[in-house]
């Protein structure tokens, strides 16, 4: 089971509507563009509904799908992992390989040309032979991380969003983020024009567009944009375990459950006032409880609150516009609305959270009184802390305990 939402009264997003998979298969991702959706299966196929002006549902024909229809391209394919930017959309499949399809005219669908719509999913050749496990859809760009950590982006780089230099114009293929090469990661994760990738020791690399605060660089003549990841040090002592960036906004959670803002806020998207001049990375302290999941709309963000099993969004989440909102509208937007309710889940727990555009997905699973809390599937963040240390520095040389300590070290030492 799951529940999806789209427009809904007022300037946020409205109540989420509890929903039946159509068949066995259970909803595994979904994810949203400006006006079109994925939804991936546990079959590991994927259907698309929505706007297909741009080609961005993977099939030729009806210029918009109202209910998911099944992308036939990729049946065959066993898709694990689904991306969607403003008008293209990405598809990892079990072997590691990368379809994408829809709008390319800035090279965000990484084929090798420039191409304005692709109507069917084509796969992206540049990545042969390496083994992708997580993209992330920028507004015109694309990011992917590999098996052995490598990262990659392609597609418009007008705001340094591609992480490759000044020099470097937009870029129809994928090319290799050279600077952080050797970095362990967990996660990379796009936004409108800007991008974050996140390492297995907790350090936040952030680059692109910092017009609106969204990389929460600091010091003196603070630049608009960054076009090579830079450590972002006002993050490193909050303990970052999952990042999620919107259109001008980035949020993050860390590992005690709290919910750090930053960026735009004219959208109410940060969880606080929009009135009140803040900056760099601000706690979201009227959540009211410990959040295991956040996900970013293009100027909305979603959280799961595991404590009181709620599902919480701020901001201007499904009738958004290009322009900032009246400002006698923008105390409103400050609120945190509750989509999702205990009282609505009884007998089903939260899986997982989708923001996008114009519409929100949360998964749900059979409630089997178990106490683990769910979280996004990523490589457990490592910390060094005291004990570790000193455990480490007591063991004998070349014994198997001080080798067996040194491959858990090694990777987090960054």
């Amino acid at each position: 089971m799951y529940f999806c939402g789209g427009p809904g009264p007022g300037p946020g997003p409205g109540r989420l509507q509890r929903r039946e998979p159509s068949g066995r298969a259970e909803l595994r991702q979904a994810a949203s563009g400006e006006r079109h959706s994925l939804l991936l299966l546990g079959d590991g196929t994927v259907h698309a509904c929505g706007d297909n002006s741009r080609g961005q549902l993977g099939r030729r024909g009806a210029p918009r799908g109202d209910g998911p229809e099944p992308i036939k391209a990729l049946e065959t394919l066993h898709v694990v992992f689904v991306s969607c930017g403003k008008e293209h959309s990405l598809a990892v499949c079990h072997k590691g390989r990368v379809f994408a399809w829809g709008a390319g005219s800035e090279g965000q669908l990484g084929i090798g040309e420039f191409k304005e719509v692709i109507f069917t999913p084509k796969k992206i050749k540049t990545l042969d032979g390496i083994k992708i496990i997580q993209v992330s859809c920028g507004d015109h760009h694309s990011l992917a991380l590999s098996e052995d950590g490598q990262v990659f982006s392609w597609g418009k780089n007008s705001q340094g969003q591609l992480g490759l230099g000044k020099d470097f114009p937009s870029q129809a293929s994928p090319q290799r983020v050279r600077s952080l090469d050797g970095i362990p990661l967990a996660q990379v994760a796009a936004g409108g024009a800007h991008s974050f990738a996140l390492s297995l020791s907790g350090t936040s690399f952030g680059w692109g567009s910092n017009s609106a605060g969204q990389l929460a660089l600091s010091g003196k003549d603070v630049p608009v944009q960054r076009y090579k990841p830079l450590s972002v040090g006002r993050l490193k002592s909050l303990d970052v375990i999952y990042i999620s960036c919107g259109y001008e906004h980035t949020a993050v959670l860390t590992q005690n459950g709290k919910v750090f803002t930053f960026g735009d806020n004219c959208f109410g998207q940060l969880g606080h006032s929009p009135t009140a001049k803040k900056s760099g990375p601000q706690e979201v302290e009227r959540i009211d409880g410990l959040v295991s999941q956040i996900d970013c709309g293009s100027f909305h963000t979603l959280a799961y609150v595991y404590t009181t099993r709620r599902v919480v969004s701020f901001g201007h989440g499904s009738s958004c516009t290009s322009s900032p909102p009246h400002p006698e509208a923008q105390t409103e937007n400050s609120d945190i609305s509750c989509l999702i309710s205990a009282d609505d889940l009884v007998g089903v727990q939260v899986k997982h959270i989708f923001a996008g555009t114009y519409a929100n997905f949360v998964t749900t699973y059979q409630d089997t009184g178990s106490t683990n809390v769910s979280k996004k599937t990523l490589p457990e963040i490592s910390r060094i802390n005291q004990s570790r240390a000193e455990q480490w520095m007591a063991m004998t040389s070349g014994s198997n305990e001080r080798e067996a300590t040194k491959r858990w070290l090694c990777p987090i030492i960054i």
